[in-house]
């Protein structure tokens, strides 16, 4: 059965648990959830909270997953999305729907099944890819897919939504296509290099210079790796709300966090740098204030982050 798949399938890519609401359009995937001995799910009181427990669970563990019914119990997810979203954690959203012949498809109506909502466009601008399953031979590409996005590059939240009779459909584990990732534009080393070059000359005659760790650094897995970089420049560093923990408070460098939610001491320091480093931040207004120009406003800044703008 498609739902015994789809429940190994997420046994194999390491989660142990997932979090959900019993209802009646997910009832297969649930089924196959407890007949699973390798994974447990655990019941929420609300969707919502099950959104949010899969974003923490995917903090610690590198990926969550969140299984509910269609209409309500899959729009309750939105807020738990929206949070994975803007802070770039790693979740799959599985939503149960009403049967695919139920669905209203390009009919002008609101709604045709029970409790039949397209919460796969309703979800799209939160999600780095949400689809519905429409054919047994596709779940293998569309779980190929959705893990693939929800890691790669700024990861974030996917979302799968699977109609009662594709759950319960057979499929044949051996006959079932995947998805292989297009080749990404390599890199321009070369203006990579340019860059570095022009930070190293920043970093050397800086009086003032001082670090921001931001949440990227984590998400990024490079917490060595800057760690190494703290010990070599030997320079005051100061983290985002969320970037608090990538070094120990009694670190000798270590001055606190910034912004709204941050101490005076930390907020001073950048605040009078004269060159700052950010690592892993989106520098949102809650750490610049609300006039951005005055954000460390005699320093040079060098920004290492994986957004473009």
């Amino acid at each position: 059965k498609l739902s015994d798949y789809l429940v190994q399938y997420l046994v194999d890519s390491g989660i142990k648990y997932v979090f959900l609401v019993i209802g009646g359009a997910c009832a297969h995937i649930v089924d196959s959830l407890g007949k699973n001995k390798k994974i447990s799910y655990i019941c929420m009181q609300h969707e919502q909270a099950a959104a949010m427990a899969a974003d923490a669970y995917a903090r610690l563990a590198g990926i969550g997953a969140c299984v509910v019914t269609s209409g309500p119990g899959a729009t309750n997810l939105i807020t738990g999305v929206a949070c994975s979203w803007f802070d770039s954690i790693p979740t799959i959203m599985i939503s149960g729907q009403v049967n695919h012949w139920e669905t209203k498809g390009n009919k002008k109506i609101r709604q045709l099944g029970f409790q039949e909502t397209d919460i796969v466009e309703i979800v799209k601008p939160i999600t780095k890819f949400a689809v519905m399953v429409t054919q047994p031979g596709e779940i293998k590409f569309y779980l190929d897919k959705a893990f693939y996005l929800a890691k790669e590059g700024r990861p974030g939240p996917v979302w799968l939504d699977i109609p009662l009779n594709i759950q319960h459909a057979e499929v044949n584990p051996k006959e079932l296509y995947g998805f292989n990732p297009q080749s990404h534009q390599k890199k321009d080393l070369n203006l990579l290099k340019k860059q570095v070059g022009e930070c190293l000359k920043l970093v050397s005659v800086a009086k003032r210079p001082v670090v921001l760790a931001g949440f990227g650094i984590r998400i990024a897995a490079a917490i060595p790796e800057f760690k190494k970089l703290v010990r070599t420049l030997s320079f005051p560093i100061v983290s985002t709300w969320s970037g608090a923990d990538i070094l120990p408070e009694d670190h000798r460098q270590y001055i606190g966090r910034i912004g709204v939610y941050g101490t005076k001491s930390a907020n001073f320091a950048i605040q009078n740098s004269d060159l700052l480093l950010s690592i892993g931040s989106r520098l949102d207004t809650r750490q610049t204030g609300g006039q951005p120009q005055t954000f460390a406003r005699a320093a040079k800044k060098i920004v290492v982050d994986i957004d473009i703008e």
